[in-house]
């Protein structure tokens, strides 16, 4: 059994690696121009000190892919994957040993089946394609690098309890991950709640020790809300923390009532893409719910109740009936929603629903199903071994699901088709049009760029649509219309320096001189150290005859020049 082991740890990295191998020349998307392409903060490892931000960890990972390769995607994937593939493997080490905890090693009939059971979960989570969004999307390092510390800091924890003696070096590594784990994603607040879960329900002994072993963790829990409340009001420098306040000012989108209801309906949609992973999407236009007695939100509330109710009568009676396998299809399901309760409860978010958002809350959804297939065996199919049972599940679940993420990460090498594919699922969502219509500029294809973004301000006319829009009729020559588009954004907001020095060039064009220069000067207000505003305006001051004033703006241009 042992040897079994050995196999199932290279042999599951192995798969992650397999259903990945399409994703290393997989371009930069969506958010990764803002978090990585436009992030200066990572050109220099210097720049992310000293620490701040919950995402601090995963910025440095950015900075040492820089550091390395540059913008050169390669890197990223490959690093992206091995993460993937290291949680993978943490996965069966966790769901393994906890058969070896003293409540379940006593409640467990056969020592194969734990083995089988911890396969087919990790094996399934290695695979599945519900994880490309947070393994190919390279941004989405956040899910998969917390969950990394997530997943290394319960492991070392219940490699410490399994020890008698000497394990105060794994106890303070399992409390370094958990504190790492909240640098790098907002989703690790909820580790401390799990190892808490873990202690009690796993191991015995008097329950104020256990709690004792505990209270460290639940000191970390105070990281996170310190780092968030800092943010907001205002304290820290820098873009990463300027992303940050700009992600808590969207938290004032939805009122937490809304949010709550919403989440009852895509929790369901979560369950769904589990199960059959069908109309996978990587923006999807997901309605807003006001009311839990909405149409299908009251019964989105009722199953999930009914779930969880099921959930804790399956632990009570697992207890009585000392059985391990039921006992971890509860676990699993106190997993799925304690793990997802950060992004899917009372927390209001810009947007609803996002596939990354699976990445740590699946495995107790698959360690659920594992264990309950195991279940099943011992009492419909006692003549098949466990080995025989895990390997041939194991195929019959591997092979569909990695074809899928396989296929799936194919349409993830084109970025016009992977937007194509959500325009085709979320044809009236302004993002996605946006999105392709960024691609198609990028490329070159002003025509084929000048409608999606049209389409874009259609469905919503703020001021980043309208100044897509200008960027687009700019560079295919229209620049009366870039002009219209430009104000129209500016009349929402006034501050944008970078729309004003769009307008300036539009209006420098049209030969509208002093227009332009009305509208660099006043970029200037917003932004005085924009070198490119100076540096036009220095033209036009010349072009005037106005020597003195150009001088000043060209040094100004320079000295901000060398400065980046």
């Amino acid at each position: 059994m042992r040897r079994l082991y050995y196999i199932a740890y290279p042999l599951t990295a192995l798969l992650a690696f397999i259903v990945y191998s399409n994703t290393f020349d997989v371009p930069f998307v969506f958010d990764d121009g803002m978090y990585i392409i436009g992030n200066p903060e990572i050109r220099a490892l210097s720049n992310l000190w000293p620490p701040t931000g919950t995402r601090w960890l995963s910025y440095i990972s950015f900075a040492l892919n820089f550091r390395i390769g540059g913008l050169d995607v390669f890197g990223y994937h490959l690093l992206n994957t091995a993460i993937h593939a290291a949680n993978a493997v943490l996965v069966f080490f966790i769901v393994s040993r906890t058969f070896a905890t003293p409540w379940m090693k006593g409640a467990l009939q056969s020592a194969g089946a734990a083995f089988g059971v911890a396969f087919i979960s990790s094996v399934i989570f290695a695979v599945h394609p519900l994880q490309t969004q947070a393994v190919t999307y390279v941004t989405q390092r956040f899910a998969s690098l917390a969950a990394l510390f997530y997943l290394l800091s319960l492991a070392s924890y219940i490699a410490w309890r399994a020890r008698d003696k000497n394990g105060a070096l794994i106890y303070a590594l399992s409390f370094v991950f958990a504190v790492c784990a909240q640098f790098t994603k907002e989703i690790a607040f909820t580790l401390p709640a799990i190892i808490l879960f873990y202690e009690t329900a796993f191991y015995d002994g008097p329950y104020k020790k256990r709690l004792f072993r505990v209270i460290p963790f639940l000191f970390v829990m105070l990281i996170i809300p310190f780092m968030v409340l800092s943010a907001a009001s205002g304290e820290g420098a820098g873009v990463s923390s300027n992303i940050m306040r700009k992600q808590f000012s969207e938290m004032t989108g939805l009122s937490p009532y809304s949010y709550f209801v919403t989440e009852l309906r895509v929790i369901v949609t979560y369950l769904r893409l589990l199960v059959l992973p069908m109309g996978q999407n990587i923006d999807y236009s997901y309605p807003v719910y006001n009311s839990i007695l909405a149409p299908g939100v009251l019964a989105s509330f009722l199953f999930l109740l009914s779930l969880l109710v099921a959930a804790v009568c399956l632990f009570v009676i697992s207890r009585k009936r000392s059985d391990a396998h039921l006992t971890l299809v509860s676990a699993g399901v106190f997993w799925f929603f304690i793990t997802l309760s950060v992004e899917s409860s009372v927390i209001p978010i810009q947007d609803v629903i996002f596939e990354h958002r699976l990445y740590l809350p699946s495995i107790g959804a698959f360690a659920a199903f594992s264990a309950f297939a195991f279940f099943l065996k011992e009492r419909l199919l006692k003549g098949w071994s466990n080995a025989a049972f895990a390997v041939v599940l194991a195929v019959l679940v591997a092979l569909p699901l990695g074809a899928a993420a396989y296929v799936r990460n194919e349409v993830w090498r084109d970025d016009a088709a992977l937007w194509k594919d959500a325009i085709a699922k979320s044809p009236l969502k302004a993002r996605t049009h946006a999105s392709l219509g960024d691609v198609y500029l990028r490329r070159g294809l002003v025509s084929e760029a000048i409608p999606e973004f049209e389409k874009a301000v259609s469905f919503s006319p703020d001021a980043v649509a309208l100044h897509n829009l200008g960027a687009a009729y700019f560079a295919g020559g229209l620049y009366g219309d870039a002009v219209m588009a430009y104000r129209a954004s500016l009349e929402q907001r006034p501050d944008k320096a970078g729309t004003r020095h769009n307008l300036a060039l539009s209006y420098l064009k049209l030969g509208m001189i002093d227009e332009a220069e009305r509208e660099f000067e006043e970029a200037l207000r917003f932004e005085p150290d924009r070198a490119n505003s100076h540096y036009e305006l220095a033209l036009i001051y010349e072009r005037k005859g106005w020597a003195d004033e150009a001088e000043r703006e060209f040094e100004a241009a320079r000295v901000l020049k060398q400065a980046e």
